[in-house]
């Protein structure tokens, strides 16, 4: 084979590898960060509460504090007084309400623990690892 056959062979694999890649969508499951979805449903809980946080008392919010702070005051579960929930992606649990903040533990599905504390009104909280 001549030094253009090889190179315009080369050229092709590559071509060819890139496409099979890109279709099969396995270069966005090899970069995706595996617990996107997991984050995600925990921006839901957190923006709902920061939500109910600020409606007032008479619209059945929290009227400016946490403290009665549950799932079905959220919307997302349909117990009264729940403070656990099992979401699509994982396990949810309220704890440590005060009148300004909240923590908020989450286990995915794999068996990883996540704590995201002092959740206050105005923040925008950052997923950490559990210990």
């Amino acid at each position: 084979m001549s030094r253009d056959r090889k190179i315009l062979l080369v050229a092709a694999i590559i071509v060819l590898a890139t496409f099979i890649f890109g279709y099969a969508g396995l270069y966005s499951r090899l970069t995706r960060d595996p617990y996107c979805d997991l984050k995600r449903e925990c921006y839901y809980i957190i923006d709902h509460a920061q939500l109910w946080y600020s409606r007032p008392l008479i619209y059945a919010g929290g009227g400016g504090s946490f403290n009665e702070l549950d799932f079905h005051k959220i919307g997302v579960s349909d117990q009264h007084n729940s403070f656990t929930w099992n979401g699509e992606h994982g396990s949810y649990t309220i704890s440590e309400l005060h009148g300004d903040r909240f923590n908020l533990l989450v286990s995915a599905t794999d068996g990883q623990e996540f704590e995201i504390r002092d959740i206050y009104f105005d923040t925008r909280p950052v997923v950490e690892k559990g210990k």
